[in-house]
């Protein structure tokens, strides 16, 4: 009778530890996919952020462009006058 209780008890403590090790395999698990989730998120951030860096630099850009062009027109023209009046 006792070697049933001993073994009883024995089973009993390899399924506590069994299923502490499952739960804490399952809580680490569930950290892991937080981070990973956090870590999406960040990176998701930095690349609206490059992107809209990106865009603003563009414009800018273009508006300078467009400035430049608008000048060169603008001497272009008065040129063309000078030349008509001679």
């Amino acid at each position: 009778m006792e070697t049933v209780y001993f073994g009883l008890g024995a089973l009993t403590v390899m399924v506590v530890i069994l299923i502490t090790v499952v739960v804490m395999g399952v809580v680490r698990l569930k950290n892991v996919l937080e981070e990973l989730r956090q870590e999406r998120e960040v990176r998701r951030e930095i690349n609206d952020n490059h992107r809209r860096d990106i865009e603003n630099v563009y414009r800018d850009v273009s508006d300078e462009v467009s400035g430049l062009n608008r000048q060169i027109d603008s001497r272009y023209d008065q040129l063309r006058n000078l030349i008509s009046k001679n």
